[in-house]
């Protein structure tokens, strides 16, 4: 163990869930089931804390590792780690370990995001007020609809996303500006074409579900985990990803998908999970992350936002986006010092004047003015004067002269 105290930094969950995000969930559950009691929990909304951008990170002395693996890699070769059985595989088994980590973070992911963004009944009753509750001010007012949208373009090439819902415009006011959610408006346009289309999604959804599903099913067989009898990296994550899926949920299809059909994949996180946490007083002490001035500015990064294995569509939907709210921002700040140039212009300088003139200083200079004048005057009064007396002086010469001459 390092002498200096590890803390782990995670987003917050609620209370029946650890953590909105699954790395999230799987680097506690690693990390309790590896070293338990040997680390504290700082619940954390502000991404950019990390040098990576992404939660959760984890921080010793002046040591921080970002990113699950990083995470991983660094904790199972501590002194005090007892999860040691990866050192007991083959090399392939562990080729196949890091393969299907790979393979769950981007399907299992892909299914987690379904549920908690793209579900309409979900999102507004369980996600958006949860992140509500936990950002700060301003941030919870526009960053999880700004969530929301950041997942779309990934869902939607996953055929994830569920058009329908958003179609009807649930959430959204009406034209008038009433409260009243408009639901009805486009489902009597489309009427049973629209729940037929639905019908038709979530089945596609389930299906794509079953698929992947079954082969972890016949993965684990009869045995407690995958690889034996003590869990690996690979049993953590799948139960990080199962602990959110889960969850019954305003629109509990999955919940109910993994309670009909999936009963021992429940049992094998259930095991990880009392593993872990065999009694409510073993969770390990907890703190609150302060935010940073520049989470004004950003919106919460999630870790499954970035799929293992990204096509180039989604790299650069990803940077496109960014430019354009980059763009966005300085529009924005470039308007607000015009606006505040312009009224200055405007209100501001008529005041100005009014109050220099009313405190006399404008009517000081315009008298100033008229003593020049005044002074001009006298001037010119001077001169003649002047002049006058050099014509008297050249009068009395010349009638000098006039007398000596007599004489």
């Amino acid at each position: 163990m390092p002498n200096q105290p590890l803390v782990l930094h995670i987003w917050p969950g609620t209370e029946d869930i650890l953590s909105l995000d699954p790395p999230c969930v799987s680097a506690l559950l690693f990390l309790q089931t590896y070293i338990p009691n040997q680390f504290s929990v700082s619940y954390c909304t502000d991404p950019d804390l990390s040098p990576s951008g992404q939660l959760p990170f984890l921080t010793t002395g002046t040591l921080t590792l970002s990113g699950l693996t990083s995470i991983i890699n660094f904790v199972s070769k501590l002194d005090g780690a007892k999860a040691r059985f990866e050192s007991q595989l083959s090399e392939k088994e562990k080729a196949q370990i890091t393969a299907r980590i790979a393979h769950v973070e981007a399907e299992l992911g892909d299914f987690v995001a379904h549920v908690y963004f793209s579900l309409h009944a979900n999102w507004y009753q369980v996600t958006r007020k949860h992140l509500s509750t936990i950002l700060p001010i301003p941030q919870k007012y526009f960053l999880p609809s700004r969530l929301r949208e950041s997942y779309k373009p990934r869902l939607q090439a996953a055929e994830l996303w569920n058009e329908y819902d958003e179609d009807e415009g649930f959430g959204k006011r009406d034209s008038q500006g009433s409260g009243v959610f408009r639901k009805g408006k486009k489902k009597a346009a489309k009427g049973k074409d629209g729940k037929l289309k639905n019908v038709f999604e979530r089945e596609k959804v389930i299906e794509k579900a079953k698929l992947f599903l079954d082969g972890y099913v016949k993965l684990l067989g009869s045995k407690p985990f995958f690889y034996g009898d003590r869990p690996t990296a690979l049993d953590i994550i799948f139960a990080g990803h199962i602990h959110l899926l889960k969850k019954s949920l305003p629109d509990p299809f999955f919940h109910t998908l993994l309670t009909e059909s999936y009963p021992t994949l429940l049992s094998h996180h259930d095991q990880i999970y009392d593993s872990a946490f065999p009694t409510p007083l073993s969770f390990p002490p907890t703190t609150t992350q302060s935010q940073s001035f520049l989470s004004l500015f950003g919106w919460p990064r999630w870790s499954y936002l970035r799929s293992p294995t990204p096509t180039t569509s989604k790299k650069l939907v990803s940077k496109d986006d960014e430019k354009k709210f980059a763009r966005a921002r300085w529009i924005f700040f470039g308007a607000s010092a015009f606006a505040f140039i312009g009224y200055f212009y405007v209100i501001g300088l008529p005041i100005a004047v009014a109050v220099l003139r009313k405190q006399g200083y404008i009517i000081e200079e315009e008298d100033g003015g008229e003593e020049e004048e005044g002074g001009e005057e006298e001037e010119d009064e001077g001169e003649e004067n002047g002049e006058e007396g050099e014509q008297g002086v050249f009068e009395d010469d010349e009638e000098e002269e006039a007398e000596a001459d007599v004489v």
